[in-house]
């Protein structure tokens, strides 16, 4: 029941997480919905566009494109911020898939899959 006139929803995947429903925008908001009534709880600006895929980390979400943030999915807020090195011309970079048991994340820049160990900053 909830109308976003000026933006693209189509750019990234849904996650639900407690009672909300969120997304990144084409502008780069993180949009966060009550998933019962359709209610706007936040929308911060991310400062990343044109997302295609957001997950779930606990009470966190790590979302990539040109850099990798760490964000509190109860405010929207930025906690960490991390750049990254390309393979290729462009800094583009999916959202990584969390492998705690290991303390690695993988996730790719459209050249390579790339490994790299979760920082110990963004795990408190």
């Amino acid at each position: 029941r909830t109308f976003f006139p000026n933006t693209n929803m189509l750019n990234c995947n849904y996650i639900v997480h407690g009672n909300k429903l969120l997304w990144v925008d084409d502008m780069g908001y993180l949009i966060a919905l009550d998933k019962y009534t359709g209610d706007i709880i936040y929308r911060e600006d991310v400062d990343i566009g044109a997302l295609n895929r957001i997950d779930a980390w606990g009470d966190k979400c790590i979302i990539a494109q040109e850099k990798m943030h760490l964000v509190d999915l109860n405010t929207g807020k930025i906690l960490r911020t991390a750049w990254l090195p390309s393979n290729g011309p462009t800094r583009w970079y999916s959202s990584p898939l969390i492998d705690e048991a290991n303390n690695r994340m993988y996730f790719t820049d459209g050249y390579a899959i790339i490994c790299a160990e979760i920082p110990d900053t963004w795990k408190e």
